[in-house]
C-alpha cells in the first residue's frame, strides 16, 4: 500500500513500533552496562578554537523528512506591513505553527521531557534560560500545502536535551497524526538523519521500513570543523532574525561586531545552561571585539519582516531580519565561531526557528 493510502493511524503506528523497539533495546543495554552516563555517551572533547577551554557543550541535529497526507492552510497570511520601519508581514513562515504543535506532541508522549526542553515554563520572574533546542522550519514560504507534497523539518537538540532524541521523535510522528496548520493538516514522517561535522547528514530511521539504521550520535561543539573564508564572507539570514542592541531591535544588517556579539552571547548562554562551562571569558570578548573593528560591512539586500501568527489565544507578531549581508576582512579568528552559529541560531525565539544563519563566500 502506498504511503498516502494508509489509514489514518497507521502511518502513527509504524513509527510507535519502530521507536518502542528501539527504546527497549535501549534500555536492556542500560540494564546490562548499569546505566549509560552522560561521558560515556559523550566524544571525546577537545578544546574549542580560540576558548582556551574544553567543551562538553553537545548537540544533536535532526532531520525529518516529511510528506503531507491533506491540503493543509497555515494561516500566517495577509496583506500590508506593521511595525517601525515599513516592515513587511511574511506569509508563509512556519516556525509558530510547528513550535506550537510539537510542543503539544511532546507534552503528551513525553511529559517529563516537556519540562526539560522548556525551563522557565510556569515559573513568572525567573532568570531567563534559553530553550535547549532550535527548529529549522521548512524552507518555503507557502500558505498552502497540498496532499503528497514533500517538506523537511530539522531540530538541533543541546546538552542533556540530547538524551531525549527518542522522545523528540515520537512527538514528530504524534504531530504528523494529530496534523498542524488550518485545519488541521496531517502529515508522514518518512525518515530520520542525524548530522556529523564529520560525514554529513546520515540516514537514522526509516519509518516506511520501521527500520533503525543507526543510534542517535551527539556531537561536541568542539567537533566542528571551520570553514575557510577568505576575504569575503556572505551571511544568509534564512529565517527571521531579531538582534537587540540598547536602542532596540535591528531592521537591518548587523556590523560584524554586533554580529559576533549574538553568536558569542548565544553560545555561552547554551554552555553554561546545559553544559556547565563558559565558552569565552572576559579577555577573550575583549580580543575578539577589537578585531571586528578590522571587518567591514561591504554589502546588505536585507528586509524587516513580520510574522503574523495566529493561535487560539490570540494573535501574536514576531519580527526580524531577512535576507543576505556581505563582511569584508580578515575572518581566521571567527571561524570557529561563525561555525557553530549555523548549529545554533542567533537572536530572539531560536527554538520557534527564528535566528537561522547560513554562511557562504
Amino acid at each position: 500500500m502506498s504511503q498516502l493510502g494508509r489509514r489514518p493511524g497507521e502511518c502513527a503506528n509504524v513509527a510507535g513500533k519502530c521507536l518502542s523497539a528501539f527504546i527497549q533495546m535501549r534500555t536492556q543495554q542500560h540494564a546490562i552496562q548499569g546505566g549509560l552516563q552522560p561521558s560515556q555517551i559523550a566524544d571525546e572533547m577537545i578544546g574549542f578554537p580560540g576558548s582556551g577551554v574544553h567543551s562538553p557543550l553537545q548537540f544533536l541535529s535532526l532531520r525529518f523528512s516529511c510528506q503531507a497526507l491533506d491540503c493543509t492552510h497555515f494561516r500566517n497570511t495577509g496583506t500590508g506591513t506593521k511595525g517601525q520601519g515599513g516592515s513587511t508581514l511574511l506569509t508563509g513562515y512556519k516556525g509558530p505553527a510547528l513550535h506550537r504543535a510539537w510542543g503539544a506532541g511532546l507534552k503528551r508522549v513525553a511529559p517529563q521531557f516537556y519540562a526539560v526542553m522548556n525551563p522557565v515554563a510556569g515559573l513568572p520572574g525567573a532568570p531567563s534560560t534559553p530553550n535547549p533546542y532550535a527548529f529549522a522550519a521548512p524552507g518555503d514560504l507557502l500558505v498552502d500545502y497540498p496532499r503528497g507534497h514533500n517538506f523537511e523539518i530539522g531540530l538541533t537538540l543541546f546538552g542533556t536535551a540530547c538524551q531525549g532524541a527518542m522522545a523528540s521523535i515520537e512527538a514528530m510522528t504524534h504531530m504528523g497524526a494529530r496534523g498542524w496548520g488550518e485545519p488541521l493538516g496531517r502529515f508522514q514522517v518518512l525518515g530520520v538523519s542525524q548530522y556529523s561535522p564529520n560525514a554529513g547528514w546520515q540516514p537514522m530511521l526509516d519509518l516506511q521500513a520501521g527500520t533503525w539504521l543507526a543510534q542517535p550520535h551527539p556531537c561536541s561543539v568542539s567537533d566542528l570543523i571551520a570553514p575557510r573564508i577568505d576575504g569575503l564572507l556572505n551571511v544568509r539570514f534564512a529565517s527571521p532574525t531579531e538582534l537587540q542592541e540598547r536602542e532596540g531591535s535591528l531592521n537591518s544588517a548587523p556590523s560584524f561586531e554586533q554580529l559576533i556579539r549574538a553568536i558569542t552571547g548565544r553560545a555561552q548562554q547554551l554552555a553554561t545552561n546545559y553544559a556547565g562551562v563558559a565558552l569565552i571569558d572576559t579577555d577573550e570578548k575583549r580580543r575578539l571585539r577589537e578585531l571586528t573593528q578590522g571587518i567591514r560591512l561591504v554589502r546588505q539586500d536585507t528586509e524587516w519582516v513580520v510574522v503574523e501568527d495566529h493561535a487560539r489565544n490570540g494573535t501574536r507578531w514576531y519580527r526580524g531580519i531577512l535576507g543576505t549581508a556581505v563582511y569584508q576582512g580578515d575572518f581566521k579568528p571567527f571561524q570557529s565561531w561563525l561555525a557553530l552559529a549555523e548549529i545554533i541560531h542567533i537572536g530572539k525565539k531560536t527554538s520557534y526557528g527564528f535566528g537561522r544563519i547560513q554562511l557562504g563566500e
